[in-house]
């Protein structure tokens, strides 16, 4: 299996979702999937190992379940 960085080629990114809160980074695509980059210790930054099912609309609901919905910047 491809590493997640190596699914992104050939994506269209739909909107990206910011939750400053917990310094996590959602890219949406157009395919209703997303793909997420969060912090890790020292630094570095993190990102989940595969593309995830679930839109912008799955996306919002989990940022908003975690950190409430004013913590959430969506750029679409």
């Amino acid at each position: 299996m491809k590493d997640g960085l190596e699914q992104l080629p050939g994506k269209t990114i739909r909107a990206i979702v910011v939750n400053p809160l917990y310094g996590q980074v959602f890219l949406v695509f157009s395919d209703e999937t997303h793909f997420e980059f969060y912090p890790g210790t020292s630094n570095e930054l993190k990102w989940t190992r595969a593309i995830s099912p679930g839109g912008l609309d799955r996306v919002r609901e989990c940022v908003q379940r975690s950190s409430g919905a004013e913590s959430m910047v969506v750029f679409e």
